[in-house]
This record gives C-alpha cells, structure tokens and sequence, in this order.
C-alpha cells in the first residue's frame, strides 16, 4: 500500500538538509511540475475528502532522480526507499549507470544474514526485479498526454467497461475500432489510468515499431504480470519471438490459476509491421485466453480486424464519433467561448472526429486573425487543413519557423525514438541555434508534441506525422517535408550518431548521461537511418566491417538487433533503383548478407552440451534458457530445455517453473517432423519427467514415443527406436512395460 505521507516527509527532510537547501518550489520546477500542484499531491493524505490525482510513478522517479542531483540522497538505498513508498518500479540497470543515480553508492550488503542461502535468495531476487524493469517501456508521456487532454466519452466508457466485466468469466478479447484521430488511444489511456498504471499490464505501440517489435511489445506486457504475480521470470529469458509466443499462455494461465483477474490494454495494433506476407504478424495473442483474462486492443477497421477476428471469445466495439455536447467539454476544457451555431457548424465540419475537434479548440485559443467563423469553410472540405492552420502560424515567425521549428520538426519526425533537447539541438547541428532557442521553439509547438518524464519529446499523434510527410499516392496533399527532405534529416541523424568516430558509439561514459544516452541511442538506430537515407555505399562500408559486426552481437548477444541490420543491408542490396549493371555487381553481396543473416541464427547451435549444464550450475538459467531457445535443431532444443529443468529441480526451485520448461520441450517436440528425431527427443523427455517423479505425465509421454517408433517405415531405424526406448523404460524400473517393447 501506498504511503504518501512517509514519502512527502522523507522529500522534505532530504530536500531540505542538501549541501545546498533547495525550496518545493524549486523541486516543481525541476519535476516539470506547477508549484501548487505538487503541494496538492504530496499533501493529498491531509485531503481524503478532495478528489486530487496522486503522484505517477514517474514523478516519483523524476523526484528521485533530482534528490540525487541535488546530493540530497547518497545512496541507492536511499533511493529505492522512496520508490517502495509509492510502489514505484526500480531503475533499471542502465539507469544506475547514468547521471545523476550512477553519483550514488551502491546497494550495501545487510550487516547481519542468518546464513549464507537466504543472503544469496536477496541477491538473487533485487537481480531479477532489475532485470524485469529494464523490459518495461516507458509510456508515462504519451498517457500523460492523453489523459491530460480527456473528457466526455462517459457513455463509451460506461458500455466498454460493461463489456469487460462480462467478458471477464470467459476470458477473450474487446477490439475498440475507429478510424485515426477517433480517440481511440485516448479512451483506452484513460481506462489504464483508471485501473492504475502501476497495477496494469499495457503497451501503446509506439509510432515507428520497426521490425520484429512483438519481442519488445511481449517482454514489456509479460515483465508486468510477472511483477506483479511473482511468476518466475524465466518466461521472459528468451528474445525469440516464437518462444515468447509460447510462454505468454503460460503466463496468463498462471495468473488464472492463482484466482486472479487481468484486464490487458494494447493499443495500435494497425502499426506494427507488415511481415514479408504483407501481413502483420499478431499470433503472438493467445487465441482462447484463460477465464478472468481480457485483452483491450486498440486498432483501426483495416486488415488487421480480420486477423483478430480469429480469436475467441471475441467483440469489436466501434467507437462512435465524438457526441456534440462533448465538443461542448473540449470547448470547455480549452477554454473557448463561441456561440451554439458556430459550434454545431465545426462539429460537422470536422465530421464528428474527436483528435480534429480537440485540435480546433486548441486552435481557436491561439488564432488572433481569423475568425471562427472564416475558420469553417477553410476546415470543411479536409479536416486536415487545422494542422496547416497552425504550421502558418508558425512561419509567420519566419526567422523561427527556418531555423529552429522546421528543424525540430524533422529531427522529431526522422527519430526512431523520442529525444531530449541536447540531442534535438545536436542532431540540428547549426551554431545558431542555442539552448534557449530551441526551447522556446519547441513551446511554441505546445500540443503538437508530447514530452515524457525524462524530458524527451516526440510529435503527438501519427494524424500529424501523415500530415508533414509528402504522400506521392496524395498528389494534392499538403506537406512540409517532402521526400528528399525525409531523405536529408535521416542522413542528419545518421551524421549525429556517428559525429565521425562510430567505433566511440561502443564505449560507455559514465561521467556524461548525455552522451551516454547518444551512443546507445547510436547502437539501436545507425544502420537504420543510413537505409532510410538511401546512404547506400555508407551502410554497406559499415556492415562489412568485422569491427561493426563484434560490437553489435557485444551489445546484443541475441544477435536480433545486428540480424535486423543485416536485412536492412540485404534490402538495400536488392533496391529496385539499381541499374542491371549495378544490381549484378551488388549480388556477392547481397549472398554475403543472406548467408550471414542465416548463420545468425543458428550462432547458438555451436554452443556444447556441457555449456548448457554449467549456466544452470552457475545460477545463470535465463542465459542458458535464451540459448537454447535460439538452437536451430528441434530436437536438440527439447533436449537443452530437460537439462535446464533437471538443473532447477536439482537446486530446489520451484516445481512449477522446471515443469514448465517440460511442457515447453514437449511443445517443441511436436513440431520435429522426422520420426526418429521425434521419438528421440520424446525418451529424453519421459526421461527426465520419470526422474522428477512425474510418473504419469512420463508414461504418457513415453506412450506417445512408442507411437511413433512402431510407426517408422525403416525397419533399422525403428529397431533403433524401440531399443533406447526399452532402455529408457527399464531404466525407470517400467520391467513389464519394457520387456513388451
């Protein structure tokens, strides 16, 4: 349970008692956070009475974070303390390491353990709370935002929760449909807010997903139920989609089986990638979930409703157009005062759409030349035309406009993620542009762009990235970028991640958060900005270096990151605008890069049995586990999956997750589809399950062996079969049964 008043006392007495004493006033600044309102919530338990929004954990940690710049707090000890107060999350890893957390002492060892085991068993468990944050992605922004700018929709809120608490005792999935801007997002942040973040399993996806981002979507959505249940963590160990696709069943079942009840909120679905089918891939949704478990996703009427039509139980709820007395509450919330029929005459304008009925009332209260009333024709034929509204507001700073928005702009929309105010003014790089300036440019953008609590921003809404970019399917489309703009600012960002020594991205700064932050920010999206750049020659001299290669697979042992570098390389090799003279020049390389991408994949079937065994020694089963899950050889893979699960049983954990990891291989055995290899890999298991004790899961196991041996056509091979599965069974004591075969 919460304990705000511990919480708000602690803050004052650190705040207070720093090097230098520092005033709330100064700790709302620093937050971002208006003076009055962080004293409404850090006293809110004088209040029980007043109806006043708690502090969000990322305000809890964005307090940590300037208590320990302060000097305020000296450890990390003192730092979790605050954050076990609020029931926050813990930094991750990487934030210990970066200013200002990494100026303060590390955890300490207790002065006194009642043994060895149990100090070990704390160790063990503060790892895996570290470990499981680090997966967690940060949506405290974009929920802020759209929490922030809510109202109305009481009637579509009141029938989806009625959906959901019917749904609830079967277990199955709500679709909550609408075209872009509808507000659907906004609807759906607003039931997570209502449910409590810190308690909710939920990912919005975010606007640039990229390739293979189930894996992160999946790692995120299952690091909150294990959090929150204390499921093993093992479940999340693997970065192969496949098998994280396999675990999250498991995982909800889990939670199903302790009695509890899970309401999981994703949104935009519409998205992600489209895989090499053209298809997007969304079999990473259990398609019949356990009965007090319903997913709420968030997608547009497009294509891919049809795929999650498939699940069961299944509904889509259509979010209705904007009704007009909540037009009424924007107009309201925004402070606008227009007349009833000027109202009605921009309700219909704007075709009911909740994003464009919200943006014309933000609209009317910065618009100093226009009328309401000359703002409607303008409006009435593409509701779109609001975005130019304030884009010519912008250039009529026209200094501003050419050398801080605009850039901004580009910076923000070629980013593949959100950036803070150093990096957008690097990235711009022209010595004009100051602190100062940029940051008045980027108020002057005010609700177009969203900043999250680590002061990093990103444009609002995709409607507004659609909005700027050039469209050649739309040749009458208003635009600010047009292609070889998008072309140039990818090339910019490609420079700034490079700043001419890309071997430096590699190195960590510990003394530096900025530049820290740069360089891994370096490592994830290089290569893809040099292919959005069209930098062709750029990121082949890149990819070919055995230097870049080392340093990647270094800075992702799962190979996915440097796998999905080298399908930008083979696109790039492939690209429909070379000549044939010039296609067939790049077609060794485009080999090199097909066969490198292939042995990627299989890096881990060179890893010996032995390896196998000692990382479950050694205590490092989710290394282990994550191995094995990326072996080629199916049968080899059930094989290191009963080795992993013999060496947890061994060391006392408990049944439930060895266990699962059986179940697991038996998963994988199915898929083997060569007879003997089957037969093979299903011994090893009844093996291992009759060495467990599990005596009739192994029979039944071995009794599925025995199937298939006899139903080999080649006569040795079968012979072979039947003899190590005799030796199996004689060896679990099962004489008759032996004997017989």
């Amino acid at each position: 349970m919460r304990d705000l008043k511990t919480f708000q006392e602690k803050v004052e007495t650190y705040r207070k008692n720093a090097p230098t004493p520092h005033t709330q006033k100064e700790l709302a600044e620093a937050i971002p956070l208006d003076k009055d309102e962080l004293s409404k919530r850090l006293n809110a338990y004088k209040h029980p009475n007043r109806t006043i929004s708690p502090l969000t954990c990322a305000q809890v940690q964005a307090i940590v974070r300037v208590l320990a710049r302060w000097g305020a707090i000296e450890t990390q000890e003192q730092a979790t303390d605050l954050l076990d107060l609020m029931e926050c999350p813990h930094f991750s890893v990487s934030d210990w390491q970066t200013y200002p957390l990494k100026n303060l002492k590390a955890i300490s060892s207790p002065t006194y353990s009642p043994g060895p085991q149990r100090s070990n068993d704390d160790r063990r468990k503060g790892e895996k709370l570290i470990w499981l944050h680090t997966m967690l992605s940060d949506h405290s922004g974009f929920l802020r935002d759209r929490v922030a700018s809510f109202v109305g929709r009481k009637t579509e809120l009141a029938e989806i929760r009625q959906r959901i608490g019917a749904m609830l005792v079967t277990g199955g999935y709500i679709t909550i449909t609408g075209q872009a801007g509808q507000g659907k997002s906004s609807v759906i942040a607003e039931l997570v807010h209502e449910y409590g973040p810190e308690k909710t399993a939920y990912h919005f996806i975010s606007f640039n997903p990229g390739p293979d981002y189930q894996v992160s979507l999946l790692r995120d959505v299952m690091a909150r139920l294990i959090l929150k249940h204390n499921l093993s963590d093992l479940y999340v160990a693997s970065e192969s989609r496949s098998a994280l696709r396999a675990y999250f069943p498991r995982v909800l079942e889990e939670v199903a089986a302790k009695g509890r009840r899970e309401v999981i909120f994703i949104d935009g679905l519409d998205q992600l990638e489209e895989e090499a089918t053209t298809v997007r891939d969304l079999s990473f949704l259990p398609p019949n979930p356990p009965p007090g478990i319903v997913f709420v996703l968030g997608t547009r009427p497009d294509e891919t409703l049809k795929s999650l039509e498939l699940l069961n139980p299944f509904q889509e709820y259509q979010l209705p157009g904007l009704s007009r007395l909540d037009f009424d509450l924007i107009l309201q919330h925004r402070g606008v005062q227009i007349s009833r029929e000027v109202a009605n005459r921009f309700y219909q304008a704007m075709d009911k759409n909740a994003l464009y009925l919200d943006l014309v009332a933000k609209e009317l209260t910065e618009q100093e030349t226009i009328s309401p009333q000359d703002l409607i024709p303008r409006l009435a034929d593409n509701p779109q035309h609001i975005f130019s509204l304030a884009i010519n507001r912008f250039k009529r700073l026209a200094l501003e406009w050419r050398e801080v928005i605009k850039p901004a702009l580009g910076v923000l929309l070629a980013s593949r993620e959100p950036l803070g105010l150093d990096h957008i003014r690097q990235a711009i790089n022209d010595e004009r542009v100051d602190d100062e300036r940029l940051r008045d440019g980027i108020d002057r953008l005010g609700g177009l762009v969203t900043r999250d609590w680590q002061h990093r921003y990103t444009l609002f809404h995709p409607k507004f990235y659609e909005y700027l970019w050039q469209d050649d399917q739309k040749p009458t489309k208003e635009y600010v970028f047009a292609k070889r703009d998008e072309e140039y600012w990818h090339k910019k960002l490609a420079l700034w991640c490079e700043q001419g020594h890309l071997a430096v991205i590699w190195q960590d700064v510990r003394d530096d958060g900025t530049e820290q932050r740069r360089r891994e920010y370096a490592q994830h999206h290089y290569i893809t900005h040099l292919y959005l750049a069209k930098e062709w020659q750029q990121l082949f001299e890149a990819l070919d270096t055995k230097e870049y290669g080392r340093a990647k697979l270094r800075f992702d042992p799962s190979t996915r990151s440097y796998a999905q570098d080298i399908y930008l390389g083979r696109l790039a090799a492939s690209w429909e605008g070379w000549t044939l003279e010039e296609g067939i020049a790049l077609l060794p390389r485009l080999w090199q890069y097909t066969l490198l991408h292939c042995g990627l994949a299989s890096g881990a079937d060179s890893y010996p049995e032995e390896g196998f065994r000692l990382l479950a020694l050694l205590k490092r089963e989710r290394e282990a586990l994550g191995l094995a899950e990326l072996l080629t050889n199916l049968s080899r893979k059930a094989h290191m999956l009963c080795i992993i699960a013999e060496s947890l049983r061994i060391q006392g954990h408990p049944k439930n997750i060895w266990l699962e990891l059986l179940m697991r291989a038996h998963e994988v055995i199915l898929t083997i589809e060569k007879n003997d290899a089957r037969a093979w890999a299903l011994r090893i298991l009844g093996s291992a399950l009759a060495s467990a004790q599990e005596r009739e899961q192994a029979e039944v196991i071995w009794m599925e062996a025995e199937q298939v041996s006899t139903a080999m056509e080649e006569g040795h091979a079968r012979a072979e079969a039947l003899r190590t599965l005799g030796e199996a069974l004689a060896e679990a004591r099962q004489l008759e049964w032996a004997k017989a075969i």
